[in-house]
């Protein structure tokens, strides 16, 4: 994902190689939201996946009515 601009954070367990969070956006859709989003929308689905992990995505709409994702996130809780 580094190879085409994609940004990753991700949070693991302390002392194990197990992954909490993680979370990934294109640098360009970060721009874009900086730039000319009006209306930003999440939605979340809760452990739908194998791993029992919420799905948050992100995404913002244009002032010329064009919807582009933001972040994708795949998130163990909603607590930090």
């Amino acid at each position: 994902m580094d190879d085409v601009n994609y940004v990753s954070w991700s949070r693991r367990i302390i002392d194990s190689d197990v992954m909490r969070d993680v979370l990934w956006l294109h640098s360009d859709s970060f721009k874009l939201l900086n730039m000319c989003s009006i209306v930003l929308i999440m939605d979340n689905t809760y452990k739908t996946n194998k791993y029992r992990l919420s799905l948050l995505e992100m995404v913002g709409m244009a002032s010329i009515e064009l919807t582009f994702a933001v972040v994708f996130s795949n998130i163990e809780s909603k607590r930090a």
